[in-house]
């Protein structure tokens, strides 16, 4: 896999956006003078590269297991505080169900590494049988979400902010992507905390605060709805936290996700986030 750094935005923004060594992350900055530097998955060579090296891999394994006389490797016991531990997303020997508060490092990357797949069509951009209106003139987009948690195909809109530290206001839609769905509020909390633990906010410590849920309907068709607050502190950061709104719709053919996230001290962007919520449709 290439390094982690600073590549030209595969979404076509002009700008550069942040690869972390295993995906794009929502940082973004100005592109600088001097030739660009071709995005990790597409730099010349680097697919023959890793393809020889997974050959060599598998040809290391089979004279290990030969020289083991057929046993099986013993099982590789992860870091738990690594970035992509594979450990459940709660305790399951003490909770039923997931606890969006809780920090605990879990593997919650997309179903895509290199983005997502498919088109939306527009006016009103749809992605599957979900569709939001525009939030306005000075939302950048539409333009594709590459981290959601359990999310396949995500698009939305984005509002640059001017911080030191590259900081955006977001309001996207997209396909769920969870084998495990067994209800809506289920899997709204699971991705609530995968959000609070993932791609979304390495470059800052987050805490949750004020989690809510409630049931709702849209266009007849069954919801969760979770609003909850992620504080933190930063100098490089105007705000000390992000307003986020999370909604699973159990819609068909493919279930669906709505998902926010605007500085607590901007009103007018939590007000734009109202009315796109009011303007969420599901085709029947």
């Amino acid at each position: 896999m290439s390094q982690p750094g600073w590549y030209p935005d595969p979404a076509g923004s002009g700008q550069l956006r942040r690869w972390d060594g295993r995906q794009w992350t929502n940082d973004v900055r100005p592109a600088g003078p001097g030739p660009a530097v071709p995005p990790p998955d597409v730099r010349p060579g680097g697919r023959i590269w890793l393809i020889v090296a997974l050959v060599v891999v598998a040809i290391v394994a089979l004279f290990v297991v030969s020289r083991l006389g057929g046993r099986q490797p013993a099982p590789v016991i992860e870091d738990s505080n690594s970035s992509t531990p594979s450990v459940s997303g709660w305790d399951e020997t003490s909770a039923p169900t997931p606890d969006p508060g809780r920090a605990a490092p879990v593997n919650c990357a997309p179903s895509f590494t290199d983005g997502p797949v498919g088109l939306p069509t527009y006016d009103p951009l749809s992605v599957g049988p979900l569709s939001m209106p525009a939030p306005g003139l000075s939302w950048d987009g539409p333009q594709p979400e590459y981290r959601m948690p359990l999310g396949e195909t995500g698009w939305g809109y984005t509002h640059e902010l001017p911080y030191e530290k590259p900081w955006a206001s977001s309001m996207t839609i997209g396909i769920l992507a969870d084998p495990d769905f067994t209800s809506t509020s289920n899997t709204a909390r699971t991705m609530a905390q995968c959000i609070m633990t993932s791609g979304f906010y390495r470059s800052v410590d987050v805490t949750m605060d004020d989690y809510a849920e409630q049931s709702i309907e849209i266009d007849g068709v069954s919801a969760t709805q979770a609003d909850f607050i992620l504080r933190f502190d930063d100098p490089q950061l105007e705000t000390k936290g992000s307003r986020l709104r999370l909604i699973v719709i159990d819609s068909s053919p493919q279930r669906t996700w709505f998902f926010s996230a605007v500085p607590v001290e901007r009103d007018d962007h939590s007000a734009a986030v109202e009315t796109v919520t009011a303007g969420l449709r599901v085709a029947g």
